[in-house]
């Protein structure tokens, strides 16, 4: 995103990726666009990832054990209330995060991505910096970590940064085709401890997400992942569809790991900035970690516009530009992650069996505390 925003400008960036090519791993699960959508305007693909996503305008919540309803929220249900029918305006559209990513890259030039390339070090240079790619020795005049959760350009640039919080839950995620009758929402269950939220994740499937307070199996492997997942809505009566959506996945399309936030770092080096979640990982229970990422983008990219890596004469230097783009993005995504933080103890929690309408479940589970 931030290579498309920045080649809008007219200003020259490559993006070093580690990957051998875009198609030696899956990117990831769904995502859900929200805020995030105000930058994929500025990017000029609003059009095409709306053809490519599928829009929900309904969200129910249930009970697991009882299989009571606690609530529906969404522009369906709020227009239902007002009295003006059920055909409002979607209220959040779904799709795969590869098919986003996809998106962005066909519109890139070239030779802009550097597949198979790893960063390794950084340092310092008159003006910029000097890089090690590969063995390789690099300049940049502006260095951006946007390598994910488990940064090196942070670890880089950030010697004495805190490490990423566990925050105590255990998330596994999967999809799969099988006949839900909630496949065309937003759904969850939740028992006090555990939560299952589903959405659609293309035209055909439905993605899980299932969490829970504690622990879960590490290294990765997706039958172990499955059993752990299946053992926690064993006890659902009110949920049978939990266990069987997670029946009906293959092992190689589940992940799962312990949930994790970090806090931005401090004072960074010159010439260098972060953006999504290299700079504020966040948990996944409000669905703003790529939303916040594609705003940085855009974000940063103005503020770059005016300086002299762009055409056309300078009106502040990169030092400047930088600090402006940390003075916007630093309370905004600060903001997410603490309400992300906080909705993952409250949907974890007896507070969210609460009955509410109009409300999400972390938003009624609040109230009742």
């Amino acid at each position: 995103a931030l290579a498309l925003a920045l080649q809008h400008r007219s200003i020259n960036c490559v993006v070093y990726e580690r990957d051998a090519n875009a198609a030696t791993r899956a990117a990831g699960y769904g995502l859900t666009m929200q805020q995030g959508g105000r930058a994929l305007d500025a990017l000029g693909v609003s059009e095409a990832v709306r053809a490519a996503a599928t829009p929900t305008d309904r969200h129910v919540s249930i009970d697991a054990t009882t299989g009571a309803e606690l609530g529906v929220h969404g522009e369906r249900s709020a227009a239902a209330r007002r009295g003006r029918g059920a055909r409002a305006k979607a209220a959040a559209t779904h799709l795969p995060r590869g098919t986003l990513r996809d998106v962005l890259l066909d519109r890139l030039r070239p030779d802009t991505v550097r597949w198979g390339a790893k960063l390794e070090a950084a340092a310092p240079s008159e003006g910029g910096w000097s890089l090690t790619v590969d063995g390789v020795t690099e300049s940049c005049s502006i260095l951006v970590g946007a390598d994910g959760v488990r940064s090196t350009a942070r670890r880089l640039l950030c010697a004495d940064d805190a490490a990423a919080a566990p925050l105590g839950v255990f998330v596994v995620l999967g999809f799969c085709a099988a006949p839900f009758d909630y496949a065309a929402d937003c759904f969850e269950a939740v028992d006090g401890t555990v939560r299952i939220y589903t959405m659609p994740f293309d035209a055909t499937r439905t993605m899980w997400q299932l969490s829970w307070r504690g622990d879960g199996p590490t290294g990765g492997d997706g039958e172990a992942l499955q059993e752990a997942a299946l053992a926690q809505v064993s006890a659902w009566p009110g949920c049978p569809d939990a266990a069987r959506l997670i029946e009906a996945t293959a092992s190689n399309d589940v992940t799962g790991y312990p949930i994790v936030d970090r806090d931005l770092p401090g004072v960074l080096p010159p010439y260098a900035t972060l953006l999504g979640d290299a700079a504020h990982p966040m948990a996944p229970f409000k669905a703003q970690g790529a939303n916040q990422a594609l705003l940085d983008a855009v974000s940063l990219a103005r503020c770059l516009a005016a300086t002299d890596l762009a055409p056309g004469p300078a009106r502040r230097s990169v030092d400047a530009a930088l600090a402006e783009y940390w003075a916007e993005m630093a309370p905004r995504a600060s903001a997410k992650v603490a309400a992300s933080r906080n909705a993952a103890r409250l949907l974890h929690s007896e507070a969210a069996l609460v009955r509410a309408e109009g409300l999400t479940r972390a938003a009624a589970a609040s109230r009742a505390l």
